[in-house]
């Protein structure tokens, strides 16, 4: 029996659009696919397909909550030897803290890994050890434009790996139960004002404080803020945020919803919003690889972003919506609103053309699927 094992220290798998649509696409090639992850703050995700296992490491370890990298190590090993190991199956190795544990399953039991990467943080540097564990990975998944910042991260710009695209959404359609209501519907929102929506992270790096204070002064749209959990409006933060804003415009989400119920958060907004900083100072290199832009697009809304090398370079390629050069600037912003709304057809297809060309996970890992299937199942 085949089986391909998805290497997840950070374990947040409910919240991992890509892991969780790459476990599925192997599903449908191994026998058996088993994703080793973790309990973070986020809820567990359990997979529809039979032959799909999330396993969290925690239930190998009743008297002992916290799962270090060792432990982690010792539960995957475990689990392999119990199920029996095969020279058909194979690893993927989903950044780079697991990277020399699977590095050693390789060359203690022959296993092939790929290497997928999710977080790319350009001022981490690598031990030499890495760098060869890297070099050891028969593919490279990642997302587009940022698969020269890998290699220059772990000094293999000659490497002849063969690289896929692996993009951050998920397979299909994501609304599962139709007894729910969509996210908007928690709001007595104004009529006949714009629903500007902000889904995903709520922090600096995404210019939250900036983007509410800025709103509070546009007159003819609301923003919305939603999170993976609840908002805890009694953070330092988000006080923040409500005092710079003034209270004004600006809404709160306090729905949760499941991975696979997560259609119903797009469902009722006109337009996203996906602000980053430039990568260093410890924030990833977004590149291709945002969330917040892919699920926007899924679901057709036009979407403002800011100017960003790698990243609004889609937005400006596609027409999908605007780009703000100054994410303080209320005049922007209110530009941005208005220039959409007045064509908003005209945005909404061409954020679903951007989506199934750039970002569709089936069409995309398909060349992907084709060379496991060549190379490693063969």
């Amino acid at each position: 029996m085949s089986t391909c094992y998805l290497y997840f220290y950070d374990g947040h798998l409910s919240v991992s659009p890509t892991t969780i649509s790459l476990a599925r696409a192997m599903g449908k090639i191994f026998d058996k696919v088993v994703v080793f992850c973790k309990n973070t703050s986020f809820a567990r995700y359990e997979f529809e397909e039979e032959n799909v296992e999330s396993h969290y490491m925690n239930d190998d370890f009743l008297f002992n909550r916290k799962i270090g990298r060792t432990r982690f190590f010792i539960g995957v090993l475990k689990y392999m030897f119990k199920q029996g190991i095969s020279k058909d199956d194979m690893f993927v190795c989903i950044d780079d803290r697991p990277l020399k544990y699977v590095n050693l399953i390789y060359k203690w039991f022959k296993i092939p890994f790929v290497f997928l990467a999710l977080e790319l943080f350009t001022d981490k540097k690598h031990s030499k050890s890495e760098i060869e564990s890297f070099r050891n990975a028969k593919a490279i998944l990642i997302q587009e434009q940022r698969l020269k910042n890998l290699l220059d991260i772990y000094k293999s710009s000659d490497l002849t790996t063969p690289y896929f695209w692996a993009p951050n959404v998920s397979i299909g359609e994501d609304k599962a139960d139709s007894d729910l209501e969509s996210m908007v519907s928690q709001f007595e929102i104004p009529q006949g004002k714009t629903k500007c929506a902000s889904i995903g992270m709520i922090s600096k790096y995404v210019y939250s404080k900036e983007i509410s204070k800025a709103f509070s002064s546009v007159e003819n749209a609301v923003l919305i803020y939603h999170n993976r959990n609840k908002i805890d409006t009694n953070s330092d933060e988000i006080k923040e945020i409500i005092e710079e804003n003034g209270n004004k415009n600006l809404y709160l989400s306090q729905k949760v919803y499941d991975f696979n119920d997560i259609g119903y958060v797009y469902d009722g907004i006109d337009i996203g919003i996906a602000a980053y900083m430039p990568a260093g100072d410890g924030f990833d290199f977004i590149g291709h690889a945002s969330g917040k832009l892919t699920f926007y697009l899924k679901y057709k809304k036009p979407v403002i972003v800011n100017k960003l090398d790698g990243y609004s370079d889609i937005v400006e390629k596609y027409d999908c919506g605007v780009i703000v050069e100054d994410v303080n600037s209320v005049s922007q912003w209110q530009n941005a609103v208005n220039k959409i709304n007045a064509n908003y057809e005209y945005y909404s297809e061409n954020a679903h053309k951007c989506y199934l060309e750039e970002f569709d996970f089936s069409s995309k890992i398909q060349p992907f699927v084709d060379y496991v299937q060549k190379i490693i199942c063969k």
